[in-house]
């Protein structure tokens, strides 16, 4: 085991992150209530159109984590999203870093959307998540994990409930599924799943990744699409961590196009291309998922 690996108390840095995210979603619900904040454009090589937008309440809600974090945490790194002025974060040579995205879904945000926009944060170590933090602004409802806690929800009023204890007795085909646009991009086998309406009606979304995912926790949603994409660690690793610790599956299409398998997040601190759709779900639901899958291979 590193010395890196025994300085690390999960639990108290799991709390400090927890402390964080509930400012930030103030700072953000503030921002969108009071319609405060400047818009930019910047290139974005990793997005369709090659552009994105951040705000002012981007960096704003960044620099409540890594103000907090170069302090508290000066020997693990830090890998975030936005380009700050006053801080320059480098791509970490270090093992264990910080992954923060300070608001997910800037776009939903902007643009008024009733939902589809938050705050996440993850530490990495090595290509394991040990703390992994969703935070709904449009909800007010946080998630996470840390050190033995499991994956828990706080909601707006600050109670605190275990995941494990979402009762899933719905079907698949009767909850709504939602998937990132566009269908052409998606594999033909998981268009036609998409389509069918027999894993629920899924309905195309623009909206924070974390967040949008996060519905699944609490059986809002079924199903999540997910067309191949570059992730970037900000954006996949604190969702994707925090949905396989609550015993969310990812079905990508077999390389002959016939079936589905099960898909393992890389965890990585720098961005990569995904090749291939990923179809999420509950691990409950993935044998009526592959029924359909027989049906339309």
């Amino acid at each position: 085991m590193s010395r890196e690996r025994l300085s690390v108390n999960y639990s108290e840095l799991g709390k400090l992150a927890e402390a964080i995210t509930v400012k930030v979603i103030r700072l953000i619900q503030t921002a969108r209530k009071e319609n405060k904040f400047t818009v930019h454009e910047e290139s974005n090589p990793y997005v369709m159109g090659g552009k994105s937008i951040s705000t002012t309440v981007d960096i704003a809600a960044q620099r409540e984590y890594t103000d907090v974090f170069s302090v508290k945490t000066p020997d693990i790194g830090i890998v975030a999203e936005e380009k700050d002025p006053l801080q320059s974060f480098a791509i970490s040579n270090k093992s264990t870093v910080w992954l923060i995205d300070g608001v997910d879904g800037t776009t939903n945000l902007v643009g008024g959307a009733p939902f589809g926009y938050g705050t996440q944060c993850a530490l990495l170590q090595g290509r394991n998540v040990p703390i992994a933090i969703v935070g709904d602004a449009s909800t007010g409802d946080i998630f996470g994990y840390y050190g033995n806690s499991g994956v828990f929800r706080i909601d707006k009023h600050g109670k605190r409930s275990q995941i494990s204890r979402v009762t899933r007795e719905r079907r698949l085909v009767d909850h709504d599924g939602l998937r990132r646009p566009t269908i052409n991009q998606y594999h033909p086998l998981s268009q036609k799943l998409l389509l069918s309406g027999e894993v629920g009606d899924v309905q195309e979304l623009v909206g924070g990744i974390g967040t949008t995912m996060a519905q699944m926790l609490t059986d809002q949603i079924g199903l999540f699409g997910l067309r191949p994409h570059h992730e970037r660690p900000w954006d996949a690793v604190p969702a994707y961590a925090l949905c396989a610790k609550a015993d969310m599956v990812f079905m990508t299409p077999t390389k002959n196009g016939r079936s589905f398998q099960r898909w393992h997040p890389a965890h990585l601190k720098t961005t990569y291309m995904r090749n291939v759709d990923l179809l999420v779900m509950h691990r409950s639901r993935v044998r009526e998922f592959m029924e359909v899958v027989e049906r339309h291979a």
